[in-house]
Order: structure tokens, then sequence, then C-alpha cells
């Protein structure tokens, strides 16, 4: 007989205590992460960091500059899915496929202070289907196109509105599986 296990996380609380212990509410409080066109851009070399330096470099990482350093963004890139961009597929212990590790499970957390329930999303079983196979289906080709084309919608610094509460559908009108309220997306959990 099998045992289930569950991870329980403040990355994505699945508990109201859970909830104040995130590390990136300031980050996510603020307007300013979405990287706007509109905000100033910081380009910083690689370089030795002079002790006059930290206090302003360290505020520009926080969030409120759109910072490249060395040509790497500090505060992500808008409408950027790791998985997708990796060319990744995630398969669960069943071996149900998705296209992520977010839509491999169902799952109710906390996004800020917001209950959001995540459906999960299933492409096949590999005990079924060739993995190149469920890779290839017109659901999941489809699904890689959106998600390269679409505007992902600010849930996850939404102030509440009821779309933020799933991610069957968001307020610009994408539908399920929507991609604002993944903390993947947004540059917060950068594993696996």
């Amino acid at each position: 007989m099998g045992v289930s296990r569950f991870m329980v996380t403040n990355i994505w609380p699945h508990t109201t205590e859970l909830r104040e212990e995130i590390l990136y509410a300031g980050v996510l409080g603020s307007k300013d992460y979405l990287g706007s066109a509109n905000l100033p851009t910081l380009e910083a070399p690689r370089m030795d960091i002079q002790e006059w330096a930290r206090q302003p470099l360290y505020e520009a990482i926080c969030g409120y500059w759109n910072m490249n350093l060395v040509g790497n963004s500090s505060n992500g890139k808008e409408n950027l899915c790791p998985f997708i961009d990796e060319r990744a597929i995630a398969i669960a212990w069943d071996g149900s496929v998705s296209p992520c590790l977010p839509l491999l499970h169902s799952s109710q957390g906390y996004l800020n202070r917001i209950c959001r329930f995540k459906k999960r999303w299933i492409l096949g079983n590999i005990a079924e289907h060739d993995l190149m196979a469920l890779w290839r289906t017109p659901e999941n080709v489809a699904f890689r196109q959106k998600v390269n084309e679409f505007d992902f919608a600010p849930c996850a610094i939404c102030d509440g509105c009821p779309q933020s509460e799933t991610n069957e559908e968001d307020c610009y009108g994408n539908l399920f599986p929507t991609c604002g309220g993944c903390l993947w997306a947004w540059g917060i959990i950068q594993c696996p």
C-alpha cells in the first residue's frame, strides 16, 4: 500500500498561518515589480560593488527599477514561463503528464492574502501514450503557443478580483489554464 504525501510550504502557503511567512510579500505588493516599460532601467555591467553603492543597488534589485545585471534581468521578464522556455514537461507519480509543475496537481493555497484554487490540467498518461505523442498533442501545442503570445494577468499582485481566486479565467480574458498567479512565471519560485 502506497503512502500519500504532499508538500507544505510557505512559498505557496496552504494555510492561513503560513501565508504570514512568505518571503516575497514586499516584492509582490509593489506594482513596480511588473517591470513596466515606464520605469527607468538600470543596466549594470560586471563590477566590484563599492560600499557606497550597496544600498542603491539593493533597492534597485528589490524591484523598484527595471534592472539588468550583466544582461540578465533581476526582476523577471513579463510573459515568461520557465517550463515552456526550457521545453519541459512534468510527470506525476501515477504517469499523468502536464505541461508544467503548477498544473500537475490541483491545490488550494494563498496568493498574497487571497485564497486561490489551482486546477490541474493533464495532457494524458505515459502508461497509455508515448511521451513525444503527449508533447505533440494539439492541446499542448496550442497551450505553448498561447503562453508565448498572451499577456500574463497581474494575479500575483492583484487586490483580489474574482478571477484571481482560480486559474480558470483571468481579467485579460485568457481561459483555463491561466498563468497570471503562477509564482514560477513571476520569478518567485526558481526550481527545478
